[in-house]
């Protein structure tokens, strides 16, 4: 069966600005040049694009008339955001291995607006988190002098980082003079007082909230476009923005930073275009890393030239949809090579020697209990969960009056092995989310 790793690096990572030192230096000039600015609004050293450009699309989506300058605005929770990309990935497919509190911060998502697949209909308002202030913290070189340390010392790590100089009796309270940046520093001190161990401080940091003001997610349905092609990429770009809506869309960061495609991979980023220029032929981006060397605008946005947004949404296209096909092969390989007959005869081995060690007496309600504990490891809703109700489904209609009977069960978990392994039951559905938009629902239609 596929791991979760192997899942991981196929979907969950899609949206990671994993990038060269080169385009890194972009980032930290930016942060230097802004590490005194509380309210400066960007990702800093954690791969939260996604949930950026999703909270930048939902403003513009519901800003009626103050949409010219909301760039630089913190309104719905960046946390809450990630929360529940995490949600639907562990639904859809296995719990997150590690700590889920780290992971939110170092691993990107593929999704977009999954909201409402996890009933998440609203989230907390972001003054009401710590993440303003964190995000600063991690930012400034006053209170994280190893912020352009390579490798990079991302949010997660410099949050554990606090943890352990606390724990030490080392923590230092940074020498800002700022209110809400010392007020913050001293929740911090008392999250890490009542924590057990690293992941429940960063478990706090992620939940603490400082007032229950919540904000209502809007309906709308999620439009999307997977291309690849710069000149479709153009057309549906320029369409989109000339209607007046948002685009939240994938690029190629390397591209946004120099300007030109190269042969390397590059790591997917997640920006948001905002406006077109057609005199100059420039897209109004938000963009929460500050790739680009353009000049920015007072809100941090940037006017970039069209073709270069182009072929820096084109370049990501192209290497995902590679990336795609060389795992889909792999994958293929792979399962040529295994041997599912011997693995489903193991299985059912060890399914026997559980219930002769439960010393049960009636043999099918035993059975039938150990296979539902057995799809109770799984997220509901994710493959492998419903692959083995198919097969809980089909032990039903069958007879186990001793041990041996068990071994009906063997073509139905060769059968389920199979089927998850199988390529197309990764692969086929996998979408990149390269440009993405919001429409308003009708009345009486339901959100996608």
């Amino acid at each position: 069966m596929p791991k979760n790793h192997l899942l991981r690096a196929i979907l969950g990572l899609t949206f990671m600005a994993v990038v060269a030192p080169s385009v890194v230096n972009a980032q930290i000039a930016v942060e230097s040049a802004l590490s005194m600015d509380l309210s400066f609004r960007g990702q800093g050293r954690a791969a939260l694009c996604y949930a950026f450009s999703e909270e930048q699309m939902l403003k513009d989506f519901t800003c009626g008339a103050s949409c010219e300058s909301n760039a630089s605005e913190w309104k719905y929770s960046i946390f809450d955001i990630a929360r529940a990309h995490q949600s639907y990935w562990t639904r859809q497919y296995n719990p997150v291995d590690g700590d889920p509190s780290r992971d939110l911060f170092a691993n990107g998502s593929s999704f977009a607006f999954p909201y409402n697949e996890v009933a998440v209909t609203s989230v907390r308002a972001s003054r009401c988190t710590l993440e303003r202030e964190v995000f600063y913290l991690n930012r400034s070189q006053i209170t994280n002098p190893r912020r352009g340390d390579e490798p990079r010392d991302v949010l997660a790590d410099y949050l554990i980082r606090i943890y352990r100089e606390f724990k030490m009796g080392r923590a230092a309270q940074p020498d800002i003079a700022d209110a809400d940046v010392l007020d913050a520093w001293k929740v911090l001190m008392s999250l890490a007082s009542g924590s057990q161990n690293e992941s429940d401080f960063l478990a706090k940091v992620i939940d603490f909230t400082k007032c229950s003001d919540r904000l209502p997610l809007p309906k709308f349905n999620v439009q999307s476009r997977d291309l690849a092609d710069a000149g479709q990429i153009a057309k549906t770009v320029e369409s989109n923005l000339n209607q007046g809506r948002s685009l939240y869309v994938g690029v190629c960061a390397e591209v946004l930073e120099t300007e030109r495609a190269g042969d390397e991979p590059c790591g997917r980023h997640a920006v948001v275009l905002r406006r077109y220029n057609p005199v100059k032929k420039e897209i109004l981006v938000v963009d929460s890393a500050f790739f680009s060397t353009r000049p920015r605008n007072q809100d941090g946005s940037s006017w970039i030239p069209a073709g270069v947004v182009v072929e820096a949404i084109a370049k990501s296209g192209r290497d995902v949809r590679r990336m795609l096909a060389e795992t889909k092969e792999q994958m293929a390989l792979q399962s040529q090579s295994m041997d599912f007959t011997g693995l489903a005869k193991e299985t059912t081995a060890n399914l026997k020697e559980a219930i002769v060690a439960t010393r049960a007496k009636n043999i099918q309600k035993a059975t039938l209990q150990m296979l539902y504990e057995f799809i109770d490891q799984y997220p509901n809703g994710s493959r492998e969960n419903r692959a083995y109700r198919k097969v809980l489904a089909d032990a039903r209609k069958m007879v186990f009056k001793n041990v041996k009977d068990l071994e009906q069960l063997t073509p139905l978990f060769e059968g389920t092995f199979r089927e998850l392994v199988a390529p197309s039951g990764l692969i086929e559905g996998v979408t990149f989310n390269g440009i993405v938009w919001l429409e308003s629902q009708p009345q009486g239609t339901k959100n996608k």
